[in-house]
């Protein structure tokens, strides 16, 4: 929850030109640790070092114009001379640091990333940047200390680049988990996790060598929606990416693509926010009359979590808690957030919903499935999600490569933490045997308008 305003206290809200509001820039000058994140600011009076640490590295990974900084946070609380935290743009994460006295020893003239090739510390940072910030060793069965000794001894002095980038990405292949993922600038992204049904029920149908791809899956099923079921009633906005109508007789849909990429590039995450509520108010009054409503996030491969939750916020007629958060913070985490689902929609429909979920249903999807999962108008369908909730943490090599891992535990309205298994489904509808990809479509949507009409 956000940190309550005090009189006395120094609560500043920033816009998002970065206009201080009476704040004293002097007072954020100084050295600050983050809480998790392995993340350390060093704030001068027109400059933010950002460095990533570990115990046994810190890289300068971004410089930024304290301008710049302050446009993209806002919420600053500096009640505390010696706390500082913040909320970014938009977003739903409260970060919190707190004051050094000076920069750490490894931190005193750290080289930028990319300026250190050594491929032995390269190692070392990639594996200390997970052993000290990944959540989730336990969950996915990886023994991350057994993983040192069996791939450090191939890393030496004579490891080239790519010998070193195939290790790395060997390893990550292992944690399976599709929030995983090494980047080196010029060549392909190597993730980590394995396919969904949807993206393998279309890799079965497609010729040796081609890969199915989301974009692939969502314009067969969008197609088929709307030439069997949607017809003329179809409606869509945001780039294409909210799509509703009637695929029966007082039966509403209404489908999610993603939870980002419907504004412009230079655009904030509050424009966005604002676009969403915007094309929501009209689903809802298109909608309007419906006896019941199938909401669709099958293959909805994420985005923003604060997309997500406004999108959420339509479908509800009170306040609820959506979820708690909270991030690795060394041999224990952070102090748990709650999460509300928002309260402002000016249209809302609270009948009954059939959410339509499954084995792709990833990241900030899986934030509108537990959203969906603390409604009491809404019952779930399909399979299971992806199991990678947790907001997606950067790291940087000194090398320049970024690594990107999972770092905080999301827990659900029923206290569970569903990473790796993915959030249940109250009716679940595996594909059958034999099951075709447009089969399986039909079958799920025909489920849950059945269940509709049914009063179920």
């Amino acid at each position: 929850m956000s940190s309550a305003t005090s009189a006395a206290g120094l609560l500043f809200m920033l816009a998002a030109t970065g206009t201080t509001h009476g704040l004293q820039a002097g007072r954020l000058q100084g050295i600050w640790e983050s809480e998790g994140y392995g993340r350390i600011y060093e704030v001068t009076a027109g400059t933010v070092n950002v460095f990533d640490v570990t115990r046994v590295s810190c890289v300068r990974h971004e410089v930024l114009s304290l301008a710049t900084f302050l446009a993209g946070i806002n919420r600053i609380n500096l009640s505390n001379r010696d706390a500082f935290s913040y909320y970014l743009e938009g977003g739903i994460t409260r970060y919190a640091y707190r004051r050094l006295a000076a920069l750490p020893r490894r931190c005193v003239g750290a080289v930028d990333a990319a300026a250190d090739r050594d491929p032995g510390r390269n190692f070392d940072v990639f594996w200390h940047s997970f052993d000290e910030n990944y959540a989730f060793f336990a969950v996915r069965g990886v023994d991350w200390d057994a993983l040192y000794g069996e791939y450090r001894p191939r890393v030496t002095p004579a490891t080239s680049d790519d010998e070193l980038f195939d290790i790395i990405t060997e390893i990550v292949a292992r944690i399976d988990d599709r929030h995983v993922l090494v980047e080196r600038p010029g060549y392909p992204r190597r993730y980590s996790g394995h396919p969904g049904t949807l993206q393998t029920l279309l890799q079965k149908e497609l010729p040796d060598g081609a890969a199915a791809t989301r974009a692939q899956i969502r314009e067969r099923a969008k197609t088929l929606i709307a030439g069997e079921y949607l017809g003329a009633s179809r409606r869509q906005a945001g780039k294409g990416q909210f799509t509703w109508g009637w695929v029966a007789e007082g039966i509403g849909y209404f489908s999610i693509d993603s939870m980002e990429g419907y504004t412009p590039a230079d655009a904030t995450l509050q424009d966005s926010h604002r676009l969403v509520d915007r094309i929501m108010d009209r689903v809802i009054r298109d909608l309007h009359g419906a006896r019941g409503i199938v909401v669709d996030a099958r293959w909805n491969g994420g985005g923003y979590d604060s997309n997500a939750l406004h999108i959420a916020g339509h479908f509800t007629d009170r306040q609820l808690v959506a979820f708690t958060k909270r991030a690795r913070n060394g041999d224990s985490f952070t102090p748990e957030q709650e999460i509300f689902i928002p309260w402002h929609a000016r249209n809302r429909y609270a009948g009954p919903l059939v959410y339509l979920c499954g084995r792709d249903t990833l990241s900030a999807a899986e934030i509108f499935s537990m959203a969906m999962m603390a409604m009491p108008n809404a019952t779930s369908l399909g399979e299971p999600t992806v199991g990678s909730l947790s907001d997606t943490h950067s790291i940087f090599l000194p090398n320049g490569w970024r690594l990107q891992l999972s770092n905080e535990e999301y827990r659900a309205i029923d206290g569970v933490v569903y990473e790796g298994a993915g959030i249940p489904v109250d009716v679940a509808l595996p594909p059958a045997d034999g099951a075709t990809l447009d089969g399986y479509i039909r079958a799920v949507l025909d489920a849950a308008i059945a269940r509709l009409e049914a009063g179920d």
